[in-house]
């Protein structure tokens, strides 16, 4: 396998739309594009967190080491997820303290917080959150972005995506804009070795399901199929490596690096179904990981898309679901195949989250249609959906098989 002449241990600069830093000891490169960021009078920084994974990764200390020794200026917001009070709060903050660029340290949520965030505080006249929703909004610019990526899984270090949500109204907008591709971001897979278990595995399969909605729409094209079947390959590898032992830093550095491409196949090929149906799950059930909502999911969708992308779809599976053919009589197959490897990955719903979200599935669907991240990520899938058809998947994902026993 080719991974094996990789070093994981050289520090690699990754040029997309992004410039990634990949590699064990990436970290240190923060100090350099920090005093870059200084000459260009991109200073005062606002620093963005998350409330755990900045202190728990190690990441606090090395970062606020290199912001000292840059001769910046900064201010600290804590932030856990991209929600439109919290947004608010975190653009007077950064307003207020004059904030030139924005340092997003964390995983997807934080990252997509920081994207928001540099475009708003770019703005020369005061805008809320809520006018990145008027399509006649121009933007004036946006603030130099620099991420350090703390998980694996998202893809937000390598898109032009940013979730925004609005959990009291029952709403999300997956937002893009070409300023929202990160000015650099940090890939240090010494700093993702703490990130718990259960997070590894949902953020895994999050790849897995970026890869997998990615080459089963009007977007599709032979680079986001290209990725897909790198992506589940590198999943399929590194994940049960990391499994055994969190410490591995070869299975990190391939889990960020299939991280990376899904953020690249999405852009190119776009997210679907399963990202916009687990939404309405976390409204009804807050606190339940967005990532472990799309593995739920994820089964029921793939067997909806695969009478229509069958002969994509087994290639691309073939790592975790072998000897397709593509037919669209195997789509229960298919989808069985790839429940069964999610649920042996142990990602699956406590029996308490299943109950519970059974026996409100019907507002779960009326939940689904008041969101219009659903309209917006189907008008390019080739399914076509009705609350019939919503509410068959909900009843496919909360079955007693997915909500915490392995499936047949």
């Amino acid at each position: 396998m080719w991974t094996k002449a990789v070093d994981i241990y050289s520090v690699r600069e990754i040029r997309t739309r992004s410039e990634l830093f990949l590699g064990v000891g990436a970290m240190g490169r923060l100090g350099e594009l920090l005093k870059i960021l200084k000459e260009h009078g991109a200073d005062p920084l606002l620093l963005l967190t998350g409330k755990r994974s900045f202190r728990r990764s190690g990441a606090e200390k090395e970062v606020m080491t290199a912001l000292k020794e840059s001769g910046m200026k900064w201010s600290t917001f804590v932030s856990s997820e991209p929600e439109i009070p919290e947004l608010e709060k975190a653009a007077e903050f950064g307003a207020a303290n004059g904030a030139k660029a924005v340092l997003a340290a964390g995983g997807g949520h934080v990252m997509d917080a920081g994207k928001i965030l540099a475009l708003l505080l770019a703005q020369k006249e005061k805008r809320g959150v809520k006018a990145l929703l008027d399509p006649s909004f121009v933007p004036d610019g946006v603030l130099p972005l620099l991420a350090v990526n703390l998980s694996h899984g998202s893809g937000s270090e390598n898109n032009p995506l940013a979730l925004l949500s609005c959990p009291k109204e029952k709403w999300s907008r997956f937002l893009r804009s070409e300023l929202f591709y990160p000015w650099k971001t940090i890939c240090d897979p010494s700093f993702a070795v703490t990130v718990p278990k259960q997070a590894t595995r949902c953020s895994a399969v999050n790849a897995v399901s970026h890869a997998l909605e990615s080459v089963a729409g009007e977007e599709t094209n032979a680079l986001s199929i290209l990725l897909a079947h790198e992506i589940v390959r590198l999943v399929a590898t590194y994940l049960p490596q990391v499994e055994k032992d969190p410490s591995d830093l070869e299975g990190r550095y391939f889990l960020q690096f299939a991280s990376l491409l899904s953020g690249l196949a999405s852009d190119n090929g776009g997210v679907r179904f399963a990202h916009a149906l687990a939404h309405p799950l976390r409204f009804l059930r807050p606190g339940l990981p967005h990532e472990l909502g799309v593995s739920v999911l994820l089964p029921g969708v793939l067997k909806r898309l695969y009478p229509a992308c069958g002969k994509v779809l087994a290639s691309v599976l073939a790592p975790i679901v072998p000897d397709l053919t593509g037919s669209a009589e195997e789509a229960q197959e298919a989808s069985c195949g790839l429940e069964n490897w999610i649920s042996a990955c142990g990602v699956k719903l406590s029996s308490d989250d299943a109950a519970f979200l059974r026996e409100n599935l019907d507002e779960l669907v009326e939940t689904s249609y008041q969101d219009p991240c659903l309209a917006q990520l189907l008008s390019t899938s080739p399914l076509e959906p009705s609350r019939d058809a919503v509410r068959s998947l909900f009843d496919d994902a909360l079955t007693s098989a997915r909500g915490g026993e392995q499936a047949e």
